[in-house]
């Protein structure tokens, strides 16, 4: 069975749209799991309708906003992300 990482930039709370491709892939035998960032009172790593959902915390969440700082944010999200899916077939 190949493994899909689904890469998300939002907390994957009420993305359908996400959560329909991850249905239409467990159904063609894929396993399926989500890597989204973490929000203030979500789980870090929950099964959402049998999707694997791991969640992101980031250092730099609360940090401003400015254009330097949003890349430093956007940098450590994808380093995270990436080692969290380099099981991934796909």
């Amino acid at each position: 069975m190949q493994r899909v990482f689904y890469l998300v930039l939002n907390n994957f709370k009420n993305d359908s749209r996400v959560l329909r491709t991850c249905f239409f892939l467990k159904r063609n035998g894929y396993e399926v799991s989500v890597i989204a960032l973490h929000d203030a009172g979500q789980l870090v790593s929950e099964v959402v309708n049998e999707i694997q959902v791991d969640r992101v915390r980031l250092v730099t969440r609360a940090w401003y906003k400015n254009k330097i700082l949003q890349l430093i944010k956007f940098a450590e999200w994808s380093f995270s992300a990436l080692w969290r899916a380099r099981r991934a077939d796909v």
